[in-house]
């Protein structure tokens, strides 16, 4: 961690740690508690009072750019980390959605199915009840036709037997 670090100051990066000494014009980088001091972004502080009010412009513009810099990389630096958190969260709610909607697709089409079935078979059963009630109403009307066959034959009998007695 400690090399990382002094990479990065080597390379004129700022750290979260930099802290800058004006009074001697260099920078003072503190590294895991070791002081150890860099070339300086700011000019040498040793100037004369007829260009000082320019010095010191240029002085700050130098400091506040350097400073604006490390820290508009680090803002950036910490947006990507949150973006890149928050991709991996839509990214894991995109997968529960999707590997929800593809149970509930599967669920449906095997309840569908089951549906189907069940349906083919009731339809099967109300066919052959139907075939059934036509049959047992024919034979009530066979029945029917019957009895009253029965019913006339024996009104006729009836009559034939008290026909018979007077005649005899």
């Amino acid at each position: 961690m400690a090399d990382e670090k002094n990479a990065l100051v080597s390379a004129g990066r700022p750290m979260e740690d930099d802290h800058i000494d004006l009074t001697r014009g260099t920078d003072l980088i503190h590294v895991d508690g070791d002081q150890t001091v860099r070339d300086s972004l700011v000019p040498d502080l040793h100037f004369s009072p007829a260009h000082a009010k320019r010095d010191i412009e240029v002085m700050r513009s130098c400091i506040f750019s350097h400073m604006s810099e490390g820290l508009s990389k680090r803002i950036i630096e910490d947006i990507e980390k949150v973006l890149a958190i928050y991709n991996r969260k839509v990214l894991t709610h995109e997968d529960f959605l999707v590997k929800a909607y593809k149970l509930m697709v599967t669920n449906f089409e095997v309840v569908e199915d089951e549906k189907s079935k069940e349906i083919h078979h009731l339809k099967k059963k109300n066919s052959s009840l139907r075939k059934f009630y036509k049959a047992s109403e024919a034979r009530v009307k066979e029945r029917g036709e019957e009895i009253d066959n029965l019913r006339s034959a024996l009104a006729r009998a009836q009559h034939y037997a008290v026909e018979n007695y007077k005649a005899s």
